[in-house]
């Protein structure tokens, strides 16, 4: 018999696994349409290398899993639940820069 406890942990796991399912799911529709075009853009010199996108998404994930997790724990949403979004945040300034960049050097 599963105690509170438990629970908590199987939805944490769950929350996790949603986060990096829908991951996969777009990279794996994704996948062929990628190339050759994305290669061949000019892209501007704060672009990160290819390398980094991988162990930065895997801690927004982790991140943004827990955030959610922490949410349903306790409702309504948290300090820290807040204060792990913010990566995502600044990611997501980054990216909307460097998808602008893209588009005005393309």
């Amino acid at each position: 018999m599963y105690t509170l406890k438990s629970k908590k942990f199987i939805f944490l796991g769950l929350f996790i696994f949603l986060s990096f399912f829908m991951s996969w799911w777009g990279g794996y529709v994704s996948r062929y349409f990628k190339e050759p075009w994305y290669s061949e853009l000019i892209k501007p010199s704060f672009n990160p290398p290819d390398w980094i996108f991988a162990p930065v998404w895997m801690t927004l994930y982790l991140l943004m899993g827990f955030a959610i997790w922490l949410i349903k724990l306790y409702q309504p949403i948290n300090k820290i639940s807040t204060l792990l979004m913010f990566p995502y945040l600044a990611w997501l300034g980054f990216a909307f820069l460097l998808n602008y960049s893209i588009f005005v050097l393309n």
